[in-house]
């Protein structure tokens, strides 16, 4: 939903309005823009701006979209290679991993 090229255009009130949103993505789709501008403790053409910026027309406009990409998000199940690869590190910042590249080391 937030690109990389966009996130990089972010002013500092920006990325504080895109923190928010990622921490309570859940929440922001039933906020109203005027609760969320309280919330952020900044103006409602302050979001405005935040949803042009990421290419919407307006602030219902993004609304739709965070909706479409929590049902995504939830519709899609974790990937078990994403498990394998958190094992594996689990398992390489272990104590029992770092004696063995110790001992590989030095013998």
């Amino acid at each position: 939903m937030f690109s990389y090229e966009e996130i990089q255009k972010y002013n500092e009130t920006d990325i504080r309005i895109y923190k928010y949103i990622v921490s309570d993505i859940d929440k922001i789709q039933y906020m109203t823009i005027r609760e969320l501008a309280k919330e952020l403790q900044v103006s409602t053409s302050t979001i405005l701006r935040f949803c042009n910026k990421n290419n919407f027309d307006g602030y219902c406009e993004f609304k739709e979209a965070l909706k479409k990409e929590i049902t995504l998000q939830a519709a899609c199940p974790p990937m078990e290679d994403l498990q394998e690869l958190s094992d594996f590190f689990t398992r390489a910042n272990s104590s029992a991993f770092e004696e063995k590249l110790l001992f590989a080391k030095y013998h």
